[in-house]
Protein backbone atom coordinates (compact mmCIF):
# COMPACT_ATOMS: atom_id res chain seq x y z
CA UNK A 1 0.00 0.00 0.00
CA UNK A 2 1.36 3.42 -0.92
CA UNK A 3 0.37 6.64 0.84
CA UNK A 4 0.37 10.16 -0.55
CA UNK A 5 3.78 11.76 0.10
CA UNK A 6 2.46 15.22 -0.86
CA UNK A 7 -0.32 15.26 1.73
CA UNK A 8 -1.17 18.65 3.23
CA UNK A 9 -0.46 17.97 6.91
CA UNK A 10 -2.49 21.03 7.88
CA UNK A 11 -5.61 19.05 6.93
CA UNK A 12 -7.16 16.29 9.01
CA UNK A 13 -4.64 13.51 9.46
CA UNK A 14 -5.50 10.02 10.69
CA UNK A 15 -3.06 9.00 13.40
CA UNK A 16 -2.94 5.49 14.84
CA UNK A 17 -0.93 4.76 17.97
CA UNK A 18 -0.52 1.06 18.63
CA UNK A 19 0.48 0.48 22.20
CA UNK A 20 1.48 -2.50 24.35
CA UNK A 21 1.17 -1.62 28.04
CA UNK A 22 0.96 -4.16 30.86
CA UNK A 23 1.01 -1.72 33.79
CA UNK A 24 -0.46 1.39 32.17
CA UNK A 25 2.81 3.36 32.02
CA UNK A 26 3.21 3.18 28.24
CA UNK A 27 -0.52 3.84 27.78
CA UNK A 28 -0.18 7.11 29.79
CA UNK A 29 2.54 8.28 27.41
CA UNK A 30 0.43 7.28 24.38
CA UNK A 31 -2.56 9.20 25.76
CA UNK A 32 -0.43 12.31 26.34
CA UNK A 33 0.75 12.24 22.73
CA UNK A 34 -2.77 11.54 21.47
CA UNK A 35 -4.08 14.60 23.31
CA UNK A 36 -1.57 16.82 21.47
CA UNK A 37 -2.50 15.33 18.09
CA UNK A 38 -6.25 15.60 18.69
CA UNK A 39 -5.79 19.12 20.08
CA UNK A 40 -4.22 20.04 16.73
CA UNK A 41 -7.38 18.82 15.00
CA UNK A 42 -6.27 15.38 13.89
CA UNK A 43 -8.17 12.10 14.20
CA UNK A 44 -6.35 9.86 16.68
CA UNK A 45 -6.89 6.25 17.69
CA UNK A 46 -4.97 4.36 20.36
CA UNK A 47 -4.99 0.69 19.43
CA UNK A 48 -4.10 -2.38 21.43
CA UNK A 49 -1.52 -4.75 20.08
CA UNK A 50 -3.70 -7.35 18.34
CA UNK A 51 -4.44 -8.71 14.91
CA UNK A 52 -7.52 -6.48 14.52
CA UNK A 53 -5.35 -3.34 14.61
CA UNK A 54 -3.44 -4.15 11.39
CA UNK A 55 -6.21 -2.81 9.14
CA UNK A 56 -6.58 0.36 11.22
CA UNK A 57 -2.83 0.98 10.93
CA UNK A 58 -2.83 0.75 7.15
CA UNK A 59 -5.60 3.38 7.06
CA UNK A 60 -3.46 5.89 9.01
CA UNK A 61 -1.26 8.68 7.66
CA UNK A 62 0.99 8.62 10.76
CA UNK A 63 1.70 5.67 13.03
CA UNK A 64 3.06 5.57 16.56
CA UNK A 65 4.32 2.34 18.11
CA UNK A 66 4.86 2.19 21.87
CA UNK A 67 5.99 -0.49 24.27
CA UNK A 68 7.58 -0.96 27.65
CA UNK A 69 11.20 -2.03 27.71
CA UNK A 70 11.79 -5.63 28.82
CA UNK A 71 15.41 -6.42 29.71
CA UNK A 72 16.78 -3.65 27.46
CA UNK A 73 14.69 -4.58 24.42
CA UNK A 74 11.19 -4.65 22.99
CA UNK A 75 9.03 -7.53 24.27
CA UNK A 76 8.71 -10.62 22.07
CA UNK A 77 4.99 -10.12 21.27
CA UNK A 78 5.72 -6.61 20.00
CA UNK A 79 8.54 -7.81 17.74
CA UNK A 80 6.30 -10.58 16.40
CA UNK A 81 3.47 -8.08 15.74
CA UNK A 82 5.76 -5.73 13.82
CA UNK A 83 7.14 -8.52 11.64
CA UNK A 84 3.59 -9.37 10.52
CA UNK A 85 2.74 -5.82 9.42
CA UNK A 86 2.03 -5.43 5.70
CA UNK A 87 4.20 -3.25 3.46
CA UNK A 88 3.32 0.39 4.09
CA UNK A 89 5.63 2.37 1.84
CA UNK A 90 5.60 6.07 2.46
CA UNK A 91 3.78 6.12 5.79
CA UNK A 92 5.50 8.14 8.51
CA UNK A 93 5.95 6.72 12.00
CA UNK A 94 7.42 7.39 15.41
CA UNK A 95 8.38 4.96 18.16
CA UNK A 96 8.33 5.33 21.94
CA UNK A 97 8.98 3.32 25.06
CA UNK A 98 8.84 3.44 28.83
CA UNK A 99 11.69 1.98 30.82
CA UNK A 100 12.40 1.40 34.49
CA UNK A 101 15.87 0.08 33.79
CA UNK A 102 18.46 0.29 31.06
CA UNK A 103 16.56 1.00 27.82
CA UNK A 104 19.21 -0.69 25.70
CA UNK A 105 18.00 -1.15 22.14
CA UNK A 106 14.24 -0.93 22.62
CA UNK A 107 13.70 1.96 20.17
CA UNK A 108 15.94 0.23 17.62
CA UNK A 109 13.86 -2.95 18.04
CA UNK A 110 10.77 -0.95 17.09
CA UNK A 111 12.28 1.10 14.26
CA UNK A 112 14.05 -1.64 12.28
CA UNK A 113 11.02 -3.83 11.44
CA UNK A 114 9.01 -0.73 10.57
CA UNK A 115 11.72 0.46 8.16
CA UNK A 116 11.73 -3.02 6.61
CA UNK A 117 8.04 -2.46 5.78
CA UNK A 118 8.84 0.79 3.94
CA UNK A 119 7.82 3.05 6.81
CA UNK A 120 9.65 6.37 7.28
CA UNK A 121 10.70 6.62 10.96
CA UNK A 122 10.79 10.27 11.94
CA UNK A 123 11.70 9.99 15.61
CA UNK A 124 11.80 8.11 18.87
CA UNK A 125 11.00 8.98 22.47
CA UNK A 126 12.00 7.28 25.72
CA UNK A 127 10.25 7.94 29.02
CA UNK A 128 10.87 6.55 32.47
CA UNK A 129 8.30 4.30 34.10
CA UNK A 130 8.08 2.58 37.46
CA UNK A 131 10.01 -0.67 37.24
CA UNK A 132 8.05 -3.86 37.85
CA UNK A 133 10.90 -6.24 36.97
CA UNK A 134 10.95 -9.25 39.29
CA UNK A 135 14.59 -8.79 40.33
CA UNK A 136 14.36 -7.42 43.91
CA UNK A 137 16.99 -4.71 43.41
CA UNK A 138 14.98 -3.21 40.51
CA UNK A 139 11.39 -3.46 41.77
CA UNK A 140 9.97 -0.03 42.42
CA UNK A 141 12.76 1.87 40.69
CA UNK A 142 11.49 5.24 39.35
CA UNK A 143 8.36 5.23 41.55
CA UNK A 144 5.40 7.21 40.26
CA UNK A 145 6.84 7.51 36.78
CA UNK A 146 5.82 8.51 34.22
CA UNK A 147 5.11 11.63 36.25
CA UNK A 148 4.05 15.14 35.25
CA UNK A 149 7.49 15.97 33.88
CA UNK A 150 7.56 12.80 31.78
CA UNK A 151 4.09 13.53 30.43
CA UNK A 152 5.15 17.06 29.52
CA UNK A 153 8.20 15.69 27.66
CA UNK A 154 5.94 13.24 25.81
CA UNK A 155 3.62 16.08 24.81
CA UNK A 156 6.60 18.13 23.63
CA UNK A 157 7.77 15.17 21.54
CA UNK A 158 4.32 14.91 19.93
CA UNK A 159 4.38 18.65 19.18
CA UNK A 160 7.83 18.27 17.63
CA UNK A 161 6.52 15.45 15.42
CA UNK A 162 3.71 17.66 14.13
CA UNK A 163 6.06 20.59 13.55
CA UNK A 164 8.53 18.37 11.67
CA UNK A 165 5.85 16.87 9.43
CA UNK A 166 4.13 20.20 8.77
CA UNK A 167 7.48 21.81 7.87
CA UNK A 168 7.87 19.35 5.00
CA UNK A 169 11.42 18.44 5.96
CA UNK A 170 12.10 14.88 4.79
CA UNK A 171 13.58 12.17 6.99
CA UNK A 172 14.03 12.04 10.74
CA UNK A 173 13.65 14.90 13.17
CA UNK A 174 16.79 16.45 14.58
CA UNK A 175 17.52 15.21 18.08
Amino acid sequence: MRKDHDRDWGDLVKIAIVCFSQTGNTRKVAEAMASVFSGAGHEVRILSLNKDSYEKLTDAHLIGVGTPCFVSQAPGPVKKYLKKLPEMNGIKAFVFSTSGGAPGRVLYDLAVPLRQKGIDIIGGHLSRGTCFHPIPCLVGRFPGRPDGGDITESEQFASAILHHIESGIPGSMPE
